[in-house]
């Protein structure tokens, strides 16, 4: 539940994000203000004033929001964070509700709602987002709340959105041609790009390289992938700096 003192309607058909960025812009005051106020500062104005469609960011949401007696909140696109002090019932109960809302042209909207536990792992388990909203085509789920429930003109400039399935694509020396590699995910694009650049992949980045991308007898395929300790980059990070450091002490002119 929000506080009622919410002020979307009247302000965001007055001023709004877009209108401040032209006339900004037209001004020429964008580097003015880009070094005249903290980073921090703009993007607390970003998130406070609505977009042309009457949308507030989830930042100043969240501080309206009355949290003794919210059961849950989305608090990012698509996740739904329960904070209820029987969260068992309340997830049961949203996975009910939201495969149910229907757009107005009478469409399903939510093609499935998934427990994050069983959609990621690892040692932060406990930072997933309670339930995941998989949103029908041509649906999307936003983070911030509007004067209404649907936005039908798509006004905010958005012109796609995440998806499920991509394409992945590769092109180059002692990669295969014409070849369709099967079972690839995103998360194999990191290591396999570490791989092709002779760079260790450290050991707690999920995915593999993806070996089968690599022309026979190719150097890539020859050259086995190297697995390293996450450690490993702290310290080659470490050397970088004390060099870089040593450098700019060398080149200082010191006056005595």
């Amino acid at each position: 539940p929000l506080r009622r003192n919410f002020f979307i309607k009247p302000l965001y058909r007055y001023i709004n994000r877009e209108k401040i960025t032209r006339v900004v812009t037209k001004l020429g005051l964008t580097d003015i203000i880009l070094n005249l106020l903290p980073k921090d500062t703009i993007i607390k104005i970003q998130h406070s004033v609505p977009s042309s469609a009457g949308r507030i960011e989830i930042a100043k949401v969240l501080e309206m929001i009355d949290w003794k007696n919210t059961e849950a909140v989305c608090v990012a696109e698509n996740c739904v964070y329960v904070t209820s002090s029987n969260p068992e019932k309340i997830i049961e109960e949203l996975k009910r509700e939201l495969v149910k809302i229907k757009s107005p042209l009478g469409e399903s909207a939510v093609k499935d709602v998934k427990e994050g536990k069983s959609v990621y792992w690892g040692d932060s388990i406990s930072d997933v987002p309670d339930l995941i909203i998989v949103p029908e085509e041509g649906y999307r789920f936003y983070d911030g709340v509007a004067e209404g429930l649907w936005d039908a003109n798509h006004t905010d400039g958005w012109h796609g959105y995440h998806k499920l399935h991509g394409i992945f694509l590769a092109k180059g020396p002692g990669i295969k041609k014409g070849v369709k590699i099967e079972g690839a995910k995103i998360y194999d694009i990191a290591p396999t790009i570490l791989h092709i650049f002779g760079v260790p992949v450290p050991r707690d980045m999920d995915g593999r390289v993806l070996t089968e991308l690599f022309e026979e007898g190719s150097e890539l395929a020859k050259r086995k992938p190297v697995y390293v300790d996450p450690s490993h980059y702290d310290r080659e990070n470490l050397k970088r700096k004390t060099k870089e450091q040593i450098k700019k002490l060398k080149k200082r002119k010191i006056k005595l």
